[in-house]
């Protein structure tokens, strides 16, 4: 039975191996990073069966208003938000770094600490629980050593594409194409999607094009 729990300081050994084991080498957090992150209180939940992690996800208390404008205008480059302190007045729960290794991605893992994060938004009388999600068949993502087999989804490559000459986004059953965005999609069926950061937005996440899919769902 996979059990979710906070973790600590003591915990990031095991936090740096599942970076390692469940993210491509240009978006790893180092353990600088991950140190300064439980210093400003941000909260890494753990996933796991027993003592090992099969995924981890960290999480941010912010403010929010469900406007594509102004999340870029307060987080001009990804993971800003990430590397701030937990703001006072938050009325949300920022969701980062959601990562789980290649043997357990059947959904279990990576929903449950989806689960987790909603549950502390919650109890925490947050209004919103917001995250990103790469979108990993814009270019397709095969060669890594972290087992990522996305193919290249040409629809939604030019309906992204379009989205920036447009303002259209893509439809929502063609975003559930793609493997990560679907599972975000499916997880929350009442979730929204706020907008697509601009290319090269994450610099690094070529399989993506630097492109990050910002969505939210509404806690009641």
């Amino acid at each position: 039975m996979a059990i979710v729990r906070q973790l600590k300081g003591k915990d990031i050994a095991q936090i740096l191996e599942v970076e390692r084991r469940a993210f491509i080498p240009s978006i790893q957090a180092t353990e600088e990073v991950i140190r300064e992150r439980l210093n400003k209180e941000h909260i890494y939940l753990g996933v796991g069966e027993g003592i090992e992690l099969t995924g981890t996800l960290a999480m941010r208390f912010a403010r929010f208003t469900p406007n594509f404008a102004d999340f870029v205008r307060r987080n001009p480059k990804f993971f800003h938000y990430a590397e701030k302190w937990n703001e006072q007045n938050a009325n949300a729960v920022f969701i980062y770094s959601l990562g789980v290794v290649p043997e357990h991605r059947n959904g279990r893992s990576a929903r449950s600490l989806l689960q987790g994060a909603f549950y502390i938004a919650k109890q925490r009388g947050m209004d919103f629980l917001v995250g990103d999600a790469r979108v990993p068949s814009y270019n397709g993502s095969t060669q890594n050593p972290q087992h990522e087999q996305f193919e290249r989804n040409e629809e939604l490559h030019r309906a992204i594409d379009n989205y920036f000459k447009t303002g259209r986004l893509p439809k929502r059953e063609l975003m559930e194409q793609d493997h990560v965005i679907g599972f975000y999609l499916t997880t929350f069926p009442q979730s929204r999607i706020l907008g697509i950061t601009r290319e090269n937005f994450w610099k690094g996440d070529e399989p993506c094009g630097g492109h990050m899919v910002i969505g939210y769902v509404e806690v009641k």
